[in-house]
């Protein structure tokens, strides 16, 4: 499955490490704002070059309500007490805050 939009940067800051292949890894936490009043938590893995980029260019706006547009793959539901959708991306970009109006008030949680 694949699936593609805005997501808003949650309070848990990005972080890095490496894959099982040695590859730069960066790791999102954001939500998909639903509605007003429900939203669905998400966990992003961006591996390689671009995500090192990624992180390396924008890592000073990579902070809570920052809205990122996502092109993601491999995506999977885990439901124990809080549901969590992880999923692994294809493609990640800085959106910008003006075009998303009020939507990023709500962004971090």
């Amino acid at each position: 499955m694949r699936a593609s939009g805005i997501l808003f940067l949650n309070k848990a800051r990005p972080t890095v490490g490496v894959t099982p292949r040695g590859d730069f890894l960066l790791t999102i936490t954001a939500l998909h704002r639903i509605s007003h009043h429900q939203a669905e938590l998400w966990r992003v893995f961006y591996s390689g070059h671009r995500a090192k980029d990624l992180w390396d260019t924008c890592q000073a706006v990579l902070v809570p309500g920052q809205p990122i547009q996502v092109e993601a793959q491999q995506i999977r539901v885990h439901v124990n007490g809080t549901p969590l959708i992880e999923a692994i991306a294809k493609s990640i970009a800085i959106a910008p805050r003006s075009h998303l109006g009020q939507q990023q008030e709500g962004g971090a949680a």
